[in-house]
């Protein structure tokens, strides 16, 4: 697993109310954030990008799908802005 994966897995998972699959065999490219009760995922996706300029679908939690391309600033990033729109 690439270290910015695990950048995204760590720094999420820490996250009051955030769940994300932490079984090795049931991970592809993709991380699902599952979020708190309560947060409506089309507005929190929307605001990521808005505010953070971090691109997430809310299909099943929020979508992230971090590439060979992403660094870990952008994965700080996008775990700052996480916790940040989840206050």
């Amino acid at each position: 697993m690439s270290s910015t994966r695990r950048g995204f897995l760590g720094g999420l998972v820490s996250l009051p109310g955030v769940l994300a699959a932490a079984q090795a065999p049931l991970r592809g490219g993709v991380i699902v954030a599952e979020l708190p009760p309560g947060v409506d995922r089309g507005t929190f996706a929307n605001s990521l990008y808005s505010k953070y300029g971090v691109a997430g679908a809310p299909v099943g939690g929020v979508r992230l799908a971090p590439h060979i391309y992403n660094t870990m600033d952008d994965v700080e990033k996008t775990v700052r802005a996480v916790r940040e729109l989840l206050g």
